[in-house]
């Protein structure tokens, strides 16, 4: 029997006929006698694949946000309409409004789309994570990660005001860790606060043995530099990782650099990847 079960239910791409894809990332979890989502996709996908995937949306317990951008919140209404969710964890900034100004000069607002901190307040237990905070016995959220690396700043071309004059930096990035009876299993929503800053905290302040690694989600490394992936893949190497699951905003770029130049695989993981843990 499997003690952990996890499915990407949205994703840039799909694995198997019949599931919808978008600009989007949403993972379902069973974990004993708990399940949870961690993020919601865009909103277009997360119930016709979870329907597709036999999936039981009324079964969750409890809803993590990564961060306050829409590709992570878009399924919240959706879903607040047919589930009953007893928590939700998130850092207040997830809330905010939030733009991004394009290569072309256009400027987007693409930040929370879920309902409003009020009526949340009102429908379920609103649990703020501004620090690593427990969910259940073996699963953490991590709270604001703590920028250490100097080049993974924040990127020039996210902000809080459509003016573009308040750079965003993402105080509200947050990971999830679950910890396995073999593997320390870290999941990605799309790592603004870079990965090396991400998976340092982590090993510093919440994964409390040498197990192995097992690494899912974004990376936020679809415009980096080679420089860049050589850095972050000589880090890479000083960890105790057994597989990394890239997707979304991670880029085929990366996938490629790490699987040449990393000794253990490097995937991607499309909608309908199901990964089970002892």
């Amino acid at each position: 029997m499997h003690n952990i079960s996890i499915t990407i239910v949205c994703e840039n791409t799909v694995g198997k006929t019949g599931l919808l894809g978008e600009h989007g990332l949403a993972f379902f979890i069973q974990h004993k006698k708990h399940t949870l989502l961690f993020d919601t996709g865009a909103g277009y996908a997360l119930i016709h694949n979870s329907k597709r995937l036999n999936i039981d949306l009324s079964s969750i317990n409890y809803l993590i946000l990564s961060h306050g951008h829409y590709d992570h919140t878009g399924g919240m209404k959706k879903l607040f309409k047919i589930v009953r969710i007893q928590k939700v964890f998130a850092h207040p900034d997830a809330f905010r409004k939030r733009y991004v100004k394009d290569a072309d000069g256009k400027i987007r607002e693409i930040g929370y789309r879920g309902p409003s901190l009020k009526i949340l307040n009102d429908i379920t237990q609103f649990v703020p994570t501004k620090t690593s905070t427990k969910i259940t016995d073996n699963i953490f959220v991590s709270g604001t990660i703590p920028r250490t690396t100097p080049f993974e700043n924040p990127e020039p071309h996210f902000y809080l005001d459509p003016q573009c004059t308040q750079l965003d930096t993402f105080p509200d990035d947050q990971c999830l860790l679950i910890e396995g009876k073999k593997y320390g299993i870290v999941l990605l929503g799309c790592t603004h606060a870079g990965i090396i800053n991400t998976l340092t905290y982590l090993r510093n302040n919440l994964i409390k043995s040498d197990k192995e690694l097992i690494v899912i989600g974004g990376l936020h490394l679809h415009s980096a530099t080679e420089e860049h992936l050589q850095m972050t893949a000589n880090f890479l190497l000083s960890l105790n990782i057994n597989t990394l699951y890239a997707c979304h905003c991670s880029g085929f770029n990366s996938l490629i650099y790490f699987n040449k130049h990393l000794p253990f695989p490097c995937l991607p993981a499309p909608a309908g990847t199901v990964f089970n843990f002892g």
